[in-house]
């Protein structure tokens, strides 16, 4: 019998005289049951989260691999999400640990969102300010450099 898998969701916390630290949500459970990487998404609300990533476990079971450099169109009806290799563990690690929590073994993509207009971080004319949520991206995009 194998393990179910879960997706933990943190939220944010403001932190004293710096930027708040967004929310995120984490598979746990991939890497064991499908050898596939844990997915991580920041600052959606936890019921939305929970769609997104239970719809791409689900497709992970009956076979699909989401692997880093690719473009999702199908899970939103107007957006389209990307994934990239969590590179930045460091940060994932501290967020995690603040909610008790450790970063599951294996590898960890990241599910990307768009800003408000549709365009991905990496892509000329991002907003972040748009949405009104904060999306470290922890990883670069295949054949880009990270922003600096």
């Amino acid at each position: 019998m194998s393990m179910p898998w879960t997706i933990v969701h943190v939220p944010p916390r403001a932190v004293r005289w710096t930027c708040p630290e967004p929310g995120f949500s984490l598979t746990h459970g991939l890497v064991g049951l499908w050898r596939h990487p844990e997915i991580v998404m920041f600052d959606v609300p936890r019921q939305q989260a929970a769609g997104y990533l239970g719809t791409l476990a689900r497709r992970i079971e009956d076979g699909a691999e989401f692997r880093p450099g690719r473009v999702l169109h199908d899970l939103h009806e107007h957006f389209r999400f990307a994934l990239v290799a969590v590179t930045d563990t460091a940060v994932l690690g501290r967020l995690a640990a603040r909610a008790g929590r450790s970063i599951p073994p294996g590898p960890v993509v990241q599910l990307v969102w768009p800003d408000i207009c549709g365009t991905l971080p990496w892509e000329h004319g991002y907003d972040p300010a748009v949405s009104g949520l904060t999306q470290p991206v922890l990883g670069p995009w295949p054949g880009r450099t990270p922003r600096g």
